[in-house]
């Protein structure tokens, strides 16, 4: 435990250690602890500022996989913290061994679960899509027709446009509702 409260503190104060780690397979170490219920939100945390920098080879160790076996269990930040990384891998990922059908699509489900199941993720659900959306568009752009493929195999994989629709209209709502109440005072 005091280990990894010292490696957030590491991170903290000299970013530049996550090369470290990430260079010596510490990425599969720290993947491995999530499951150890003393260490699964010091190591989230970790796993976040590592995300920065390292998205993409959070999503190759198969870490992400990970993160959403044990998200269910986590109390709402954590879980946010874990929605921030997904955000940052797809905006990151590069597709070139077939990751999106082999490790975004996969996930979709889960993050999706999450994000219908607390109302403190509007802001980083519609950052997740629109990096992914982007992310797509950029990886095809020189594809016309395969990027049109992606984007629908994500949408209709996961029920997205409905999906993001609902979250604009509960995030609007609630903004309406913070307006009216900041009016009546």
């Amino acid at each position: 435990m005091l280990s990894c409260t010292v490696l957030n503190n590491v991170l903290e104060v000299c970013p530049e250690a996550c090369a470290t780690i990430v260079e010596n397979n510490g990425l599969d170490r720290l993947g491995l602890k999530l499951l150890n219920n003393d260490l699964t939100e010091s190591i989230i945390s970790s796993l976040e500022k590592i995300s920065h920098e390292y998205s993409n080879v959070i999503l190759q160790s198969g870490v992400l996989e990970m993160l959403m076996n044990v998200i269910d269990f986590l109390i709402v930040q954590s879980q946010v913290s874990i929605l921030r990384i997904v955000a940052r891998i797809f905006k990151a990922f590069s597709d070139k061994d077939n990751d999106l059908e082999t490790k975004i699509l996969p996930v979709l489900p889960k993050v999706k679960e999450v994000l219908l199941n607390s109302d403190k993720t509007e802001e980083v659900a519609i950052e997740i899509y629109l990096n992914l959306t982007k992310r797509i568009y950029k990886l095809y752009e020189n594809n016309r027709d395969l990027m049109e493929t992606k984007i629908n195999q994500v949408a209709l994989h996961n029920e997205t446009v409905p999906f993001l629709v609902g979250l604009a209209e509960k995030a609007l709502n609630a903004q309406d509702s913070r307006t009216h109440q900041n009016t009546l005072h």
